[in-house]
């Protein structure tokens, strides 16, 4: 198998042969719906734009904030109720006394309804409305976290799948040392201890591989569960990931201020906050209640009718101590540090944008350094240490130490793959603008 690493548009036409792993790989199932189990029909390899589109709709932390947006649903339907009050209704009933003796008898029944005239009703619905927006907003924050997440993911993944690789091609060249030395040895030419170093530089191998490989089933489950995937069958990744040229820091830091998701949210928070420090103004005011009432006032005198009477009612608080005080403060509290919350995280992101960008460029240097020089010549680098151990030109001890030496360097290369792909992503979080080509954009639930 052939990776290719393609920069900006393929400018570098290096390839990474990444050989090695005959792994079975799982295949994306249908999409099944929320709580039901996910069937992977098809084994075959997960790319990081399909797992990311997979993310989007199964990952835990975006089903909750999907779930959290019926908050919005049912404020709405709370707040187009006309009426925030029920009726009243009030019966007094009791005997009427004549000359100490109990006569007719008199009752009052009286039913009112408060009505609200301060606007209340539409600044309940205004403010609804932009919980709704508040939430839709972080929905789209924690699509973004989750992207980071991903990515970051993927990247490890694939990075101990090519340590386990790499670990492989320095275990073949310990099975010629070995296969080597004992030859020598039969032939009387170097001794047992030689042979017996060899051998323990295998065994070493043999260590290492079996930590890469638990290494790998742990990236692939941390990925699983970041991913949403079912994790009895963590995704098997591809070998490689295309790095590309590293965007302009002018151009991110313009996008991220007008659609980064993070800063998005806080806005409607911030909208939220306002519509509530509204609403509690005008809850200060009072509420008359309108109603009717009809009495019966029982005679005096024996055979006079009693009489009945109808009126119409209205009362009202005075709001001469309770106008909402703490409420109205409260609010405007929160609308206060809502703005602040705003304009410091708009602050953050800029640093957060330049660190990522340095650490990216950093990464990329790194990175083009190690496929220009150190990996191109790592086979004939492994074939020239066999052939002189062979030859009786290089001792077993030199070339054991030097191929520690060429194993670090592959594993210094493999580390600047993973922190490129780490800056990547987190100037991606930080920008709120997606940076890698044909992948699910967040902030329009597709691929660009």
């Amino acid at each position: 198998m052939s990776i290719r690493l393609g920069r900006g548009r393929l400018a570098r036409d290096h390839r990474w042969a990444w050989f090695g792993l005959g792994i079975f790989c799982l295949g994306l199932g249908p999409a099944s719906a929320w709580g039901e189990p996910v069937q992977v029909a098809v084994e075959r390899a997960v790319s990081l734009d399909e797992l990311l589109a997979f993310a989007m709709s199964h990952a835990p932390a975006i089903r909750i904030a999907e779930e959290r947006r019926a908050q919005g649903a049912a404020a709405r339907d709370a707040a187009s109720m006309i009426f925030q009050e029920n009726p009243r209704l009030e019966l007094s009933v009791g005997p009427r006394f004549e000359r100490g003796r109990a006569g007719d008898y008199d009752y009052v029944v009286s039913l009112s309804q408060p009505v609200e005239i301060g606007g209340q009703r539409s600044g309940r619905r205004e403010a609804a409305s932009r919980l709704d927006e508040r939430l839709a907003a972080e929905v789209g924050a924690t699509r973004w976290e989750i992207r980071q997440g991903v990515v970051i993911a993927y990247a490890d993944a694939v990075s101990a799948r090519r340590q386990i690789e790499l670990e492989d091609r320095f275990s073949r060249l310990a099975e010629a040392i070995t296969a080597a030395s004992r030859r020598r040895v039969e032939a009387g030419v170097a001794t047992v201890i030689e042979l017996r170093l060899a051998e323990n530089e295998g065994a070493l191998g043999r260590q290492r591989h079996l930590a890469a490989e638990q290494a790998l089933r742990s990236a692939r489950s941390r990925l699983a569960e970041v991913a949403g995937w079912p994790m009895e069958s963590p995704p098997v990744v591809h070998a490689g990931l295309d790095v590309w040229l590293v965007p302009e820091l002018e151009g991110i830091l313009g996008a991220s201020s007008r659609r980064h998701p993070t800063l998005l949210a806080l806005r409607a928070a911030v909208a939220e906050a306002a519509a509530r420090r509204q609403l509690a103004d005008r809850e200060g005011w009072p509420t008359p209640a309108f109603g009717a009432e009809l009495v019966r006032e029982g005679s005096v005198e024996r055979g006079i009718p009693s009489d009945l009477i109808l009126l119409g009612t209205i009362g009202v608080d005075m709001p001469f101590w309770q106008r909402n005080q703490l409420e109205r403060a409260r609010s405007r509290v929160d609308e206060a540090v809502a703005r602040e919350e705003e304009a410091a995280a708009a602050r953050a992101l800029v640093g957060r944008i330049i660190r990522a960008h340095g650490e990216l460029v950093s990464a990329d240097r790194r990175l083009a350094l190690f496929i220009d020089e150190i990996e191109p010549t790592l086979e004939s680098n492994l074939e020239l240490l066999r052939r002189g151990f062979e030859a009786g030109e290089l001792s077993q001890g030199v070339v054991a130490s030097a191929s520690r030496r060429l194993l670090e360097a592959q594993r210094d290369g493999l580390e600047a793959f993973a922190e490129y792909f780490r800056a990547l992503a987190e100037l991606e979080g930080a920008a709120g603008v997606a940076l890698i080509p044909n992948t699910v954009d967040p902030s329009i639930g597709g691929p660009p």
